[in-house]
């Protein structure tokens, strides 16, 4: 956090910034409630640190039996920066 950058500091939401050690901890708050609020074949879309997608997506298959990691898509420089995750009740 103190390695950001001001503007990023004073704009962006500090749970977000702040993840915790793996830098997962809000992503994981939210996959772990997205079945229960998603209706049937429902879809969850985050923009994500692009180290993450592999993560998120071991991380789902080992503790959301209900979600499954759909794809992974790339932002305009070519970075994995979108996780798509679907639910199927």
């Amino acid at each position: 956090m103190t390695s950001l950058e001001p503007e990023i500091l004073r704009f962006e939401d500090h749970a977000a910034l702040d993840g915790g050690k793996d830098g997962l901890r809000v992503i994981k708050q939210i996959l772990t409630l997205a079945p229960q609020i998603l209706s049937n074949h429902g879809r969850v879309y985050l923009e994500v640190d692009p180290r993450h997608p592999p993560l998120i997506q071991r991380w789902v298959e080992a503790h959301v039996e209900e979600l499954h990691y759909v794809e992974t898509q790339h932002d305009v420089t070519g970075r994995p920066r979108f996780c798509i995750l679907g639910t199927e009740k």
